[in-house]
Parts: C-alpha cells; sequence; structure tokens
C-alpha cells in the first residue's frame, strides 16, 4: 500500500472511529439541551448563565462531551442567553464530564485532577467575562417533553455542519501523523513535538473519557503542560470554534477564543514548570495511538475494510447504535404534534431537588468509579509487579521505589474499594499488600533489595488474586 493509499485510508478510518465515538455524547448533548430549556425556560437560563460562577459549574457538570456541547451552545442561543457565555459552554464545556473526572484522577493524581478542573472552570468564567452582548430568543420555551422533543431536530441540523468540518478536519490531521505520533513527541523533547502537543489536541475529537486518559498519560511524559491542552482539547474541535464564530460574530468569537488559547498556553507552560505528576515511562505510551496513523489496522490479513469495520465495531458497540437509533427518531418523528405541552416548567423546590438528587449522585459515582472493584485494581497492578522484578533483578532502586509507589497506591484504592462493596476479607487481604510495600520500601531505603525480597509481596497480592 502507497503512503498516498495509507494516508486516505486513515482518513477514512479516524473520520468514522470518531464519527462513532461521539454519537453518544451528541445523543446526551441533544436531551441536555431540550430539557434545560423547557423545564428551566428562557427567561431562568438568561439571569442564570449570566454569571460567570453559574457557567463554570456548567462546564464541569455537564456530561456533554465534544459533540454534545454544539447542541447546548445552538440551545443557549436560541434560548437569548448572553453570547460569551453560549461560547464558554461550547468550547470549553466538552472537556470533562462527572465520571471522567473520576478517570482523570485515576490516570493522574486527584491533586493533578483538582488543578485541572480549577483550570478549566477559571478558563469558563474568564471567557464570559469578555462581554455581555444577548440577542432575543427564538424559537419556543414551551414546557414539556413534547415540546423539548420537537426541538431537538432544529438543534441536530444546526449542529450538523460544524460537527463534519470537526470530523473531517481531524481525520486529515490523523492521516499526516505517523503512527503513534503522540505518544513519541510525549517522550522526545524537540520544538516540532512540543506544538504538537500543543495544538494536535484542539484539532482531535475525542469524548470526555479519552480526555481524561489522553491527559493522565501525557502528564507522565516529558512535557508535563500537554496534561492541560489534552483535557482541554477534549472540549475541542475544529467545528467548535466554527460554530463559536458564527453565533457570537467574528470580533467577539475571535476575542473569548483568544482567552481559551491564552490559557492553553499558559495553562502549558505552568504544568510544564511543576514535578512531574507519575514517574515517566521508559517506552513510549500508545495511548495516543488514534490520534494519528494506525499500525496495522489497514494491512489486515482480510482487507483494509475488514480491518476498518473491525475497528469501528470496538469503537461503538450497543451503546453507539442506540445513539443513532434515537438520534434519528429525534431528527424524524414529529412530536410537537403528538399532544399538549405541559402547564409550566419546572418550581424553584424541584429545581433544589434534582439539584441536590444530582449533585449526590455525581459524588456517589465519582467515588465509585475512583475506588473500583478489587478485581479491576489487581489486573491494573500486574504492570508495576513486573516492572518491580526487573528493576530488583537490575539493582535499580528507584525505579523498584516508583513501581512500589504505584502498587501502594493501587492497593490503598483497591482497598476502600472492597470495603465500599462489602467484601472485608479482600480489604483485609490489600492491607497486607500495603504493609508488605511498606516494608520493602524500607528495605530499599537502607540498602539494595533483589527480587527475592519481594517474594512476600508477590505472595500477598497472589493470595488477594
Amino acid at each position: 500500500m502507497s503512503d498516498l493509499q495509507w494516508a486516505a485510508g486513515t482518513f477514512v478510518l479516524r473520520l468514522g472511529e470518531a464519527f462513532i465515538s461521539v454519537l453518544p455524547d451528541l445523543l446526551v448533548g441533544v436531551l441536555v439541551a431540550v430539557l434545560l430549556r423547557h423545564a428551566l425556560g428562557d427567561e431562568r437560563l438568561q439571569r442564570w448563565f449570566g454569571k460567570a460562577w453559574v457557567v463554570a459549574i456548567a462546564v464541569l457538570a455537564l456530561p456533554i462531551g465534544v459533540a454534545g456541547v454544539l447542541p447546548v451552545a445552538v440551545m443557549l442561543r436560541r434560548a437569548g442567553v448572553r453570547l460569551s457565555s453560549v461560547v464558554a459552554v461550547l468550547l470549553i464545556g466538552g472537556a470533562i464530564g462527572p465520571l471522567s473526572l473520576a478517570y482523570l484522577m485515576e490516570r493522574a493524581t486527584p491533586a493533578l485532577a483538582g488543578v485541572l478542573a480549577a483550570m478549566l472552570a477559571a478558563t469558563a468564567a474568564a471567557v464570559v467575562l469578555t462581554g455581555k452582548r444577548s440577542v432575543d430568543a427564538t424559537g419556543t420555551d414551551k414546557p414539556g417533553l413534547l415540546p423539548a422533543l420537537a426541538e431537538a431536530r432544529p438543534l441536530l441540523i444546526a449542529s450538523a455542519l460544524p460537527l463534519a468540518i470537526g470530523l473531517i478536519g481531524f481525520g486529515a490531521v490523523a492521516a499526516m501523523l505517523p503512527p503513534s505520533y503522540l505518544g513519541e513527541a510525549m517522550h522526545e523533547p524537540s520544538a516540532t513535538h512540543l506544538i504538537a502537543s500543543i495544538t494536535v489536541p484542539v484539532i482531535g475529537v475525542y469524548p470526555s473519557e479519552k480526555a481524561a486518559l489522553f491527559s493522565g498519560e501525557a502528564a507522565a511524559g516529558h512535557y508535563v503542560g500537554a496534561a492541560w491542552t489534552m483535557l482541554l482539547g477534549g472540549g475541542l474541535m475544529l467545528g467548535s470554534v466554527v460554530l463559536a464564530l458564527r453565533v457570537a460574530g467574528l470580533r467577539n468569537g475571535l476575542s473569548t477564543v483568544a482567552v481559551v488559547a491564552a490559557a492553553l498556553l499558559i495553562g502549558f507552560a505552568a504544568l510544564q514548570a511543576t514535578p512531574r505528576a507519575v514517574p515517566l515511562a521508559a517506552e513510549d505510551s500508545h495511548a495516543f495511538d488514534r490520534l494519528s496513523q494506525p499500525f496495522h489496522v489497514l494491512d489486515h490479513p482480510d482487507g483494509p475494510v475488514a480491518g476498518s469495520l473491525g475497528l469501528w465495531a470496538d469503537t461503538g458497540g450497543i451503546g453507539a447504535v442506540i445513539a443513532a437509533v434515537v438520534l434519528v427518531m429525534l431528527l424524524l418523528v414529529p412530536w410537537g404534534k403528538l399532544g399538549q405541552p405541559g402547564s409550566a416548567h419546572l418550581s424553584t423546590r424541584a429545581l433544589r431537588v434534582l439539584g441536590t438528587i444530582g449533585v449526590v449522585a455525581w459524588v456517589g459515582l465519582t467515588v465509585w468509579v475512583y475506588y473500583p472493584a478489587p478485581a479491576t485494581v489487581l489486573e491494573q497492578m500486574r504492570n508495576p509487579e513486573g516492572e518491580l522484578n526487573a528493576a530488583l533483578n537490575r539493582g535499580e532502586s528507584e525505579q523498584a521505589r516508583d513501581a512500589l509507589q504505584r502498587i501502594d497506591r493501587l492497593a490503598h484504592r483497591g482497598r476502600i474499594g472492597a470495603l465500599l462493596r462489602a467484601d472485608t476479607e479482600t480489604a483485609d487481604g490489600l492491607a497486607r499488600v500495603r504493609t508488605d510495600t511498606a516494608e520493602l520500601v524500607a528495605e530499599l531505603e537502607g540498602s539494595a533489595a533483589d527480587a527475592d525480597d519481594a517474594t512476600g509481596l508477590f505472595l500477598a497480592i497472589r493470595a488477594v488474586r
């Protein structure tokens, strides 16, 4: 296969992969948008989203993703919300969601996750402060489920072109980048890699869960600041920038885009100067492979079409199929003609109750994800186990300590996860793992240790497994 054919195949592969991966986010974004407008009403949306702190909370709390921000932004514009708030949600709101924050805490550290979330909220607030201009509301904010579903169609139509621009732009860039390019860029410092670490995430199209994964992996690389660009890039794509300019106008749009660009550069530089969040792996990471050309998918034994279809199936699954079916129904069914609108928007009391339930559910799910089932933790422990054994055999004390720290963190999370699931036996076993880990760390501090000294630790891990 020639280079041109490989690039063309990559374009189609990544275009389809990105489209499939964002379908659930697009559906959630549409549903969030229509329910917000028709449950709250334009007046409350205009009042609430006129405040910088509300927009800052919204970009963290709304589970809408890089594609879901498009219909939400269109809805806010139709509801007459101030334009700078619309653009803030559009450019930043897809970077993180309620559950992706837990994944970010796992992949990086809780401290870094908190810093990144605060930076995201601050950037959203700064964008809101760039202007107060608003426009008249369009359409209707009639209460009720059927009027809400009826508005899904115009929101999807208005989102189609920006989404296409974002997907095509990403596919074109991925087609030009060699396999695992970003993984190499994270670990091999150069001027080109520095620029790529900042710009490629902005062009890339990936869900907020991938943004958390990429951000955590970037924190382990040479360019620690890329943890910020990877996260912020999770809420950006070329299509969202185009829509921002169309919604807010060229002048206001450019000013708010400039604020985001400044935050991108300042955040990159600030995090780059801080200590590394997790130990730097000696080998290149393959976490970023989906942002560039593939290694082997296009030379599949059954042909590039079979390879692409297999990857698309793995990317989407049943969730993407359900999302596609529901989106088609929202487009084709005349929901507004099926019944009468509701009588009134939700009361303030009902909103407070729902808000409290939402916060409790968010915190609960975050804790449940960050402290997973012990089986998940024990599987994740296999890599540092192997690294520990190899480091001890080579007499590399520093690498051994790094591996032990990772084992200890995993054992700690697994123990709490076991307690949350009422598995006291496994919790006790993981407590013994932590004790043996601490003893081995003490031995390394006093003198060199070898693989035989880690026998008790390995046995403790196997006993739990």
